[in-house]
Order: C-alpha cells, then structure tokens, then sequence
C-alpha cells in the first residue's frame, strides 16, 4: 500500500511534497498540481519534511529512523543523518537555516548543523516517544537578538519548551490528557498550538506558558495543527474532518468534511494561506481553497493491486485476499 499522508508546502510557495508509506517522496507543482518529481531512499513510512528557506533543500523523517536531505531540483540524496534508534516522527529547520532537529519514538530529539550533518545535542527530558518538534519563528532583523527557542510534543502528555542555544528546558506545558501529536508556532512566534489524542488543540503563551484557548470540537485525535499567515488554525483529526478556527478568539469557523473517510494526519497551508493540504489514512491528499471552504482536488495515489478481480482465483488463504483487498483488489 502507498498511503499519502505526510504533506508540506515550501518556503517559495512552488511546490508541496508528499510522503508515502513505502517510503517514496513526491514533489508537486503548485500551481498544476502536477508531480515533478519522487525521490527514493527512505525505506519506510515518511512521517515528516522541512524545507530550507530558500527552497533548495527538502529534509525528510521516516520511520527507518533516518533523517535525509535532498536536493530539490535534482532528487539527490545530500545526506542521512542516522542516529536515532527508532522511528523519526518530526523535522523542523530553525529560522537562521543553520540548525536543523529531529524528533524520534526513541525519546530523543536530537539538533544537527544542517551543513555539515553533525549532531550537536540530544535533548533527552521527554519520558516517552517524542511526537513533534517546531521552531519559535524569529523575524529578520531580530535573528541576531531573539533567543532561538524549540518546542517539542510527547506521548507523555507534554509539551517542553527548549533554549536551543544551552539545551535547558525552559518550560513544561502539561494541560493535554493524553499524547501531543503536533505542536506549531503562528507565524509572530508568540503563540503555539498543540493537538492532542485528548481530541483537542490548545493555544498558549509562549511566554508565560498559559493556555490562551482550548479548540474543542473534534470526536477523535488531533492529529495536526497548522497556522495561516491570516490568523487562522486548521485542526486535522482522527475523526476525518479538519475545523477552522479564528487564532484570536477561538472562535470556530467552519468544517472541511467532503473530502476525507479516514483520520487525518497531517495539515499545512502554503505560504501565502490560500491553499491547505490535507493527508489522510484514506490514502488521499486533499487541497482545499481556503476562501471558499471547498475542496479543489484531490490526489491519490494508485495501490499496486488497485481493481485486479480475485474472484474465483484458487489457492488463496482468508489471509492473503485480506492483504490483496488492502493493496486494492477486489472480490
């Protein structure tokens, strides 16, 4: 099977990438949607990608326990980074394109100098799998002045705070009754959103560590929160909608539920807010114009066995039509 369900716009706004299940990547044209290019090395799940500021450079966590880094234009395979000792959940690039981190069901995060693949910490306070890292994001003119700060999710339940520069963790969040599935900054850096298995998403001051709103709603997980650069929060979840919500207030704003049957795991807008993608475990990514609340395609990609008719084949196990109907064959 080759599910679709780790999505990313980039920097520039050009192109989304997509991560599938057997461990391929796919680059897409925005404004075609067409796919340019797939990328082949991971040999496992890609759960998670970031890119370089200026667009070059995509980095890629998979649950081989690698982190890759490719060249966009070409596909190459730059460099693996392969410390970790299980599944990496979550990439983030920090705002001086100089720190890269890395997020592992190995309890660790661990940050790396994106240029020559060194790890230079391993932040290890997390007691469980670390779910989710992100980047407070720092203006241009503030970049020799602001502290760099990292925030990070756990299946323990919290969120933590890190002082990059030092490794100490400067705060612990713990309002969230279960898992923190994804946590991300708004584009000032002065609030951060969470998801959570609890079935909802949080805003918080970042500075004081207090929780500003709790977005309620979902029947399932929280899988992934995303701010746009116009004041909105999307929520995807296990529940197979995504909410919209108004960063300000709280308030809720509308529903996007025609497009996916199965949970929802990832949500990003592109740069510029009008445009979401959505991944899904049906198999599908989902764009959505963002103005208008409607769904504009929808892509999915083809499973090896998709509509081979099994009926009347002799031979197989209970078993085996279970795995063939799962890589799309029918009876």
């Amino acid at each position: 099977m080759s599910s679709l369900v780790s999505v990313r716009f980039s920097p520039n706004g050009k192109f989304f990438v997509t991560g599938v299940i057997n461990g391929e990547i796919r680059l897409w044209r925005t404004t075609d949607i067409r796919q340019i290019h797939i990328y082949k090395g991971h040999n496992n799940w890609v759960w998670a990608f970031a890119f370089s500021l200026d667009s070059k450079i995509l980095i890629s966590g998979s649950a081989d326990s690698t982190v890759k880094l490719w060249n966009v234009d070409t596909g190459e395979c730059l460099r693996t980074l392969s410390e970790h000792t299980n599944k990496v959940y979550s990439v983030a690039l920090d705002s001086h394109g100089k720190t890269l981190a890395s997020a592992s069901e190995d309890r660790t995060i661990k940050l790396w100098d994106i240029n020559t693949g060194k790890c230079l910490q391993t932040l290890s306070d997390h007691t469980n799998a670390v779910l989710a890292v992100t980047f407070r994001p720092i203006p241009a003119d503030l970049l020799d002045y602001e502290d760099n700060i990292l925030a990070s999710g756990s299946a323990d339940g919290t969120i933590k705070l890190w002082d990059v520069n030092t490794g100490e963790c400067r705060k612990t969040l713990t309002q969230h009754n279960g898992s923190v599935y994804s946590v991300n900054f708004s584009p000032d850096g002065r609030i951060l959103a969470s998801g959570s298995e609890d079935q909802t998403a949080r805003l918080w001051n970042i500075n004081t560590g207090e929780c500003l709103q709790i977005l309620d709603g979902h029947s399932k997980q929280v899988y992934s929160v995303a701010f746009s650069p116009s004041g909105l929060n999307a929520t995807g979840s296990g529940d197979a909608t995504i909410k919209l919500w108004e960063v300000s207030t709280g308030n809720f704003l509308d529903n996007l539920t025609s497009g996916h049957t199965a949970a929802i795991r990832s949500v990003a807008f592109s740069s510029d807010g009008q445009l979401l993608a959505s991944g899904s475990e049906d198999e599908s990514i989902q764009l959505w114009d963002i103005q208008k609340c409607r769904r504009l395609q929808q892509l999915k990609s083809a499973r090896l066995y998709e509509n081979m008719k099994i009926t009347g084949i002799s031979g197989l196990t209970d078993a085996e039509k279970a795995s063939l109907k799962a890589l799309g064959a029918v009876e």
